[in-house]
């Protein structure tokens, strides 16, 4: 009887350790997905403040291309006048 107990003990410890292998398993999945997701997170990040910059970079040159407009027609009204 006693061996019959100790088996019936060790096959539920084979299930929880199987049961908590099975979810360090899935929870490793689950990090792997994360981590990936994060990877691409960052890519998107990355080009969105890449495209920002270049944004930012294309406004300062129009400011510049009109400031001198600007500076043309007011050079040409002081001749003028």
């Amino acid at each position: 009887m006693e061996n019959e107990e100790i088996f019936s003990q060790f096959d539920r410890l084979e299930e929880k350790v199987e049961t908590l292998i099975n979810k360090c398993i899935e929870q490793d999945r689950e990090n792997s997905d994360l981590k990936t997701k994060i990877s691409e997170l960052e890519e998107k990040l990355e080009l969105k403040e890449v495209a920002e910059v270049e944004k930012a970079e294309e406004s300062e040159k129009l400011k510049l291309k009109i400031d001198n407009i600007l500076e043309k027609i007011s050079e040409y009204n002081d001749e003028r006048n």
